[in-house]
């Protein structure tokens, strides 16, 4: 493979990878949104509701760092590319991880709310 085709081989997955990273952001987004909602929900609640909000504002966080992150990619050489995409991923799965335990907090919160109640 001529040296011009590798490269343009590399960009076309690094196009596709940088597509298939957004999409999941605009994902996560959403999900960021509906436990939003959730909270809100919680206004009865304020402790559990305030609790809520930490957490999401912790997802913000970590979500602006991969969004940097991933602006930061797309400008990137290909020399710099593979260092950038390992910085992506363990900020990746740290949002994935954060997302996971919010929804386990919330559901938490949702069923000491009903035992409460009964």
């Amino acid at each position: 493979m001529s040296s011009l085709k590798k490269r343009e081989y590399e960009m076309a997955i690094n196009n596709e990878t940088f597509k298939v990273l957004q999409t999941q952001l605009d994902e996560w987004e959403t999900e960021i949104e509906k436990l939003k909602a959730q909270a809100e929900a919680e206004a009865g609640y304020p402790e559990i509701q305030q609790r809520y909000y930490e957490l999401i504002e912790v997802l913000r966080s970590q979500q602006k760092t991969v969004q940097e992150q991933l602006a930061q990619l797309k400008k990137s050489e290909d020399d710099d590319w593979e260092d950038l995409k390992q910085d992506i991923g363990s900020s990746w799965k740290k949002v994935k991880t954060t997302l996971s335990d919010t929804g386990k907090a919330f559901k938490k919160g949702l069923e000491e709310k009903k035992k409460e109640k009964e």
